[in-house]
């Protein structure tokens, strides 16, 4: 639904229009000047996988120029046994001649009113700015961990699981299993993003050159969880090491079962070193699950010393209900690498 212009002022937030390509362009060069070829960098933002892309932008009315775009990433948010109309915030700018004059309030504005809740888990300082003075919630780190040199041998395979794996793909043989799975322990998380087979595949079916992957777990012929990873090549990579690195990027299990989600972790870890990964990333945020990376060698930004390296990736999750009502506090969301475009980070440029 287009917002509503003020005929007073310079400046339009509207929904994007096929025709803004170009002027997207030439605003994210200003945004990512070292980012050279800048279009399949582009290309590869979720936001260019959709038909019409999820997206709103500040144009000067005057000479038709933009200054500023919102990008955002539709998800249905289940929570007290009810799924809600949710959205990711994803890219968010201001040209820096543009900011401190109620743009970025207004670009934030025009996404909160088409969803019952938005949400962002990466935000700068100016956009946490925004956010704050529109009465989000305070934010709650989300951190990530890293496993700097991860061996095959660090991952043996866990007794009483077979793990069947393939690529992320209509007519995933998975489907049934997963969708089975979600209806069995969605419920036992406060707050998580729908899981059905159906939103998987709409997320991580052939998105702009990206190839995923998923491990499901069975104890005998139940399915106890999946797993969904993705290697980057080192020389895409966006790291000075231009090392090969390997995500973790969705997990599904019951929340009090370490056992299934140390399976999957193993043989996703064992697939993605026999990939070539020498380095591994993965968030998940219940307690039990962090425990087990742990274990397996994976650091924190707690960690002494080499955690230290880890602090800038720290993530900082928070939301805004118009009315909050069953909504938990950001400490009680459930939230993996994939949820809200992190993985996009490391597809390098």
């Amino acid at each position: 639904m287009p917002v509503p212009r003020d005929m007073t002022d310079e400046f339009v937030v509207r929904p994007y229009a096929v025709a803004d390509r170009a002027r997207v362009l030439e605003l994210l060069r200003q945004v990512w000047p070292n980012r050279r070829p800048l279009e399949p960098h582009v290309d590869r933002r979720w936001w260019w996988q959709f038909p019409e892309p999820p997206l709103f932008v500040l144009e000067d009315r005057r000479t038709g120029a933009l200054a500023g775009l919102c990008a955002w990433m539709p998800f249905a948010l289940r929570c007290s046994g009810r799924e809600r109309t949710a959205a990711w915030f994803v890219d968010f700018y201001v040209l820096p001649n543009h900011q401190g004059k109620g743009f970025g309030p207004r670009l934030t504005q025009a996404v909160q009113e088409r969803f019952s809740l938005t949400a962002s888990l990466s935000q700068t300082a100016m956009a946490w700015r925004v956010f704050q003075k529109l009465g989000w919630r305070e934010r709650t780190r989300v951190p990530l961990a890293m496993h700097p040199w991860p061996k095959r041998w660090m991952f043996p395979a866990r007794a009483g699981h077979t793990v069947t794996r393939g690529p992320v793909l209509p007519g995933l043989p998975m489907e049934r299993a997963v969708d089975a799975l979600w209806a069995r322990v969605a419920s036992a998380y406060p707050a998580i993003a729908t899981r059905t087979s159906g939103h998987l595949l709409t997320r991580y079916a052939d998105h702009g050159g990206r190839r995923y992957e998923i491990a499901c777990g069975y104890r005998g012929a139940e399915c106890v969880g999946y797993a969904i990873t993705r290697l980057v090549d080192g020389r895409d990579a966006r790291s000075a090491s231009g090392r090969t690195t390997g995500l973790i990027v969705d997990v599904l299990t019951h929340p009090q079962d370490a056992d299934a989600f140390a399976a999957l972790l193993s043989e996703s870890c064992r697939r993605l070193i026999d990939q070539g990964a020498t380095r591994l990333y993965c968030l998940i945020t219940p307690a039990p699950f962090r425990r087990v990376l742990a274990r397996h060698g994976f650091l924190s930004p707690e960690t002494p010393l080499l955690g230290r390296r880890l602090h800038s990736q720290d993530k900082w999750l928070t939301w805004f209900a118009a009315d909050g009502a069953g909504v938990p506090g950001p400490v009680d969301w459930y939230v993996t690498l994939g949820d809200c475009d992190l993985d996009v980070a490391w597809s390098g440029g």
